[in-house]
């Protein structure tokens, strides 16, 4: 699949915002993306010159159609640039029996990542950053392209439910629980 990747633009809005967002379609996102906004409209706001400043995005077409996009963030403060989003059409192809990408999407991927590594280099950034799950089926993708595992970065969460009693510790006083005041208390005090 011959694929082509430009860096996102203002006219590339409509395109981004109506294949990614109004249109729904299904997408892979590869990246942990930590954002408030959907990372579509992250990209198409990084289109705009002067809005996201600190922001890269970069699409990828296979013809006419907008196959995936990637988002760069390059600090000021440090020579490293993070990868903050990098999202692919869900060609409907996966292998139902491992869940591995199409050679379309890993096509796609590896034409984001390619991109954003020009972009970083030209921002002067030395180092390029990705957080991908562990079990990520593109992983593949990301060593083909010059990536290696630097660090890996563990989620723990408490099980829900009640905390049970804290042990006893020896010359450790228990705590107490705390008076209760209410606001019109407070006031009075003064």
């Amino acid at each position: 699949m011959n694929v082509t990747s430009a860096v996102l633009r203002p006219w590339h809005i409509p395109t981004v915002v109506g294949t990614f967002v109004l249109a729904n379609v299904p997408r892979v996102d590869v990246l942990t993306y930590q954002g408030r906004h959907t990372p579509a409209l992250v990209a198409a706001g990084t289109a705009l010159p002067g809005v996201m400043s600190d922001l890269k995005a970069v699409g990828v077409w296979a013809g006419t159609s907008l196959q995936g996009f990637g988002v760069l963030r390059c600090t000021t403060a440090t020579r490293r640039a993070s990868l903050q989003a990098l999202t692919v059409l869900d060609s409907r192809t996966l292998n139902p029996a491992d869940g591995s990408p199409s050679s379309q999407q890993l096509a796609t991927a590896g034409a984001i990542l390619d991109r954003l590594a020009v972009c970083a280099g030209a921002a002067g950034r030395t180092n390029l950053v990705a957080r991908v799950w562990e079990d990520s089926p593109y992983t593949e993708a990301f060593t083909e392209h010059g990536f290696a595992k630097a660090a890996i970065e563990y989620e723990y969460e408490r099980p829900p439910g009640p905390i049970g009693e804290p042990p006893v510790i020896e010359r450790l006083r228990r705590q107490e629980p705390p008076d209760s005041w209410d606001a019109v208390s407070y006031t009075h005090l003064t």
